[in-house]
C-alpha cells in the first residue's frame, strides 16, 4: 500500500515538471528504481494509471530501469509542448 503515496508524489511531480514546461502532454517517464527500495512496479503503474486520469500525464508510459540500491527517482521524461 505504500506504492500509492509514493506514486501519488510521482505523479504529482511530473505534472508539476510538464506544466512548467509547458507541456500539453506527457508520452513517457523513465523511472530508476533501485532492487532494493521496497517499490513493486506493478503497483505503481496501477495507481499512476489511476492518479493521471484526466490530467496531462493520463497518457504517460512508466520506463522502469533496475538499479542495485534503494534509490528511486524520474531520470527523464518526454512531453509533448502545446505547440506541436
Amino acid at each position: 500500500m505504500h506504492e500509492l503515496s509514493v506514486t501519488k508524489a510521482l505523479t504529482d511531480m511530473i505534472i508539476k515538471a510538464a506544466e512548467e514546461n509547458g507541456a500539453a502532454r506527457v508520452n513517457f517517464v523513465d523511472v530508476v528504481m533501485g532492487q532494493r527500495c521496497g517499490y513493486e512496479s506493478e503497483c505503481i503503474e496501477m495507481y499512476f494509471e489511476m492518479l493521471a486520469e484526466g490530467t496531462i500525464a493520463e497518457k504517460a508510459v512508466l520506463r522502469f530501469r533496475s538499479a542495485e540500491g534503494r534509490e528511486f527517482y524520474i531520470d527523464q521524461m518526454e512531453i509533448e509542448d502545446k505547440d506541436d
